[in-house]
């Protein structure tokens, strides 16, 4: 067996009761397993979700190794309030994007790369999430006033829309968390950009985050909060 590259985004336990149910979170891998073999497999390349029930860190993780894809969901992501399917294609997306998100990529470890992190939103937006969301009946609010007018100029404005907000949920969640209260909007965008010439690999900023989901559900240029080469 090959090398196995893993990331992690570790967070703290989720509360008591699970907003996506167990049932419904099964769905959700067959169809997401179904959607990648249908629309985003290159060459040989496989992918198993997994769903590790009884574990209560809010986590994704995802791994690779001799083209077999893996991404792993902890039962503690599914029970943060307001965390729904829409978002868990978000998330599941966007580690599925440092597989295959191509460039930037940065040095994970000493002997691995992978899909920088803005890249792998702006992946997850632009290219998973189309075809993931049009597999999943909408399960809580889709769109806002804010995302009618951002998505405005979008060749289709409701999956522009619903892309948006799927990527505002998955933030949320994470930004709860983290106990961050700094405002996210869809009217601002994050003002700080990346020094011309440079690419940043980690996590932007939490509206940073917002803005390459909008630009990716969008079809608009990667935001340079993170990536102003």
């Amino acid at each position: 067996m090959g090398k196995i590259l893993t990331i992690c985004l570790m967070l703290t336990p989720g509360l008591a009761h699970a907003q996506v149910s167990r049932a419904r979170a099964e769905v959700f891998e067959k169809t997401f397993e179904a959607v990648f073999e249908e629309n985003l497999k290159e060459g040989d390349k496989t992918l198993d979700v997994e769903l590790w029930w009884d574990r209560e860190e809010v986590n994704a993780t995802f791994e690779k190794w001799n083209g077999r894809f893996r991404v792993i969901l902890y039962e503690g992501l599914l029970k943060r309030p307001g965390f729904d399917e829409d978002a868990l294609a978000a998330v599941t997306c966007h580690e599925l994007g440092h597989m295959m998100g191509g460039p930037p990529i940065w040095d994970v470890s000493s002997v691995e790369t992978a899909t920088n992190e803005g890249q792998s939103d702006y992946w997850a937006a632009r290219e998973c999430l189309p075809s993931v969301l049009k597999r999943i009946a909408a399960s809580g609010a889709a769109s806002t006033k804010t995302t009618a007018k951002a998505c405005r100029s979008a060749k289709d404005a409701a999956l522009c829309e619903r892309i948006a907000m799927a990527g505002y949920k998955m933030v949320r969640t994470f930004k709860a968390v983290d106990n961050d209260d700094s405002p996210l909007s869809f009217e601002t965008r994050d003002k700080k950009d990346a020094r011309k010439g440079a690419i940043i690999n980690i996590h932007p900023s939490y509206q940073c985050r917002i803005d390459t989901f909008l630009a990716g559900a969008s079809g608009a240029s990667r935001p340079k909060c993170w990536y102003n080469p």
